[in-house]
């Protein structure tokens, strides 16, 4: 199937009220959320699903390290005194820094494995829907997670 027609037939419909489902929150991961619709507009095979979501998980997993635990608790701690405890601000970041970087090696390779197992048209629909999505992006912002 081709890129146009593969567009022109799922946004044809997407946005009519037949795929509510999509947009329940209660469901699933994140990153399930996201394999799904990507498969959905990909036509993604059951591989090729396996490459993206073992992405997904690893791209959420850095963003969770970067983030830390508690980061409302660690701020309270960081001004818990009259002035900020810039020692261990940096020490914090640094950590954070550090567990990212440990894990960049395996994010790139699953980003390898899932971008190298996609076939010419599906690699044009993918950046097709990254251009879309920076696009919305830079006119409404990021969308509270």
């Amino acid at each position: 199937m081709g890129l146009f027609h593969r567009f022109a037939h799922r946004h044809g419909h997407h946005h009519r009220g037949h795929h509510d489902h999509h947009h329940e929150r209660g469901e699933g991961s994140r990153a399930e959320r996201m394999a799904e619709h990507a498969a959905h507009h990909l036509d993604l095979s059951d591989a090729q699903r396996g490459h993206l979501s073992e992405l997904l998980e690893l791209m959420q997993s850095s963003r969770e390290s970067l983030r830390g635990d508690d980061p409302v608790a660690e701020l309270s701690a960081l001004i818990a005194n009259t002035r900020l405890d810039r020692e261990a601000a940096r020490a914090a970041a640094e950590k954070r820094v550090q567990s990212v970087q440990a894990g960049l090696p395996g994010l790139i390779e699953a980003l390898g494995n899932f971008y190298d197992s996609l076939d010419a048209d599906q690699q044009q629909a993918l950046r097709f829907l990254l251009r879309r999505k920076a696009g919305w992006r830079a006119r409404f912002g990021r969308r509270s997670q």
